[in-house]
């Protein structure tokens, strides 16, 4: 719960940040998004997940007022489909680990799951890893088609305001 109310406030701070242009001059430094984006990687790895929660907000900030090669990237049309998913990654993420689970408990000799194995090295938990990203790809995709967007239609429609009627 901590970690959530962290990550909602930070994001809040980001916003602000963002919109007000500080630190942009700072920011847009072409070599400070993969250096952020590899500590990130790091930190998932070696440290606690605290610190990632901290990192996100500025590799948000550094990409969004990147003006070199990264921003070209990122301006692409599959960065930005993946940012119009985003929130249906966010979304469909943590119930597509928990189908995962159940589905190892439920095929588990007497309902009970083998205890994770050793850490591996090599390309199985790479691969497993990149199979798992595309099936919340592909997941989040169906979900924004057929749910945030009529959703977001709907609840526009249902509270839009009449501007037209406000006085000046």
């Amino acid at each position: 719960m901590f970690r959530c109310l962290l990550g909602f406030v930070l994001g809040m701070i980001t916003y602000q940040v963002y919109t007000r242009g500080w630190g942009q001059k700072l920011l847009n430094n072409g070599w400070l998004l993969p250096l952020i984006g590899l500590s990130i990687l790091a930190f998932l790895h070696l440290v606690t997940d605290l610190l990632t929660v901290w990192a996100f907000p500025l590799l948000i900030l550094v990409a969004a007022h990147n003006t070199g090669r990264a921003k070209r990237v990122l301006e692409t049309r599959p960065f930005q489909r993946l940012g119009d998913w985003s929130y249906s990654i966010y979304m469909v993420h943590v119930p597509l680990i928990f189908t995962a689970l159940a589905v190892q408990t439920l095929t588990a000799p007497n309902g009970v799951p083998a205890p994770p194995p050793a850490p591996t090295y090599g390309l199985e938990p790479i691969i497993v890893c990149l199979v798992f990203m595309a099936i919340v790809v592909g997941f989040a995709a169906l979900f924004y088609s057929f749910v945030e967007v009529p959703a977001r239609k709907y609840l526009n429609s249902k509270f839009k305001t009449n501007q037209s009627s406000t006085s000046t």
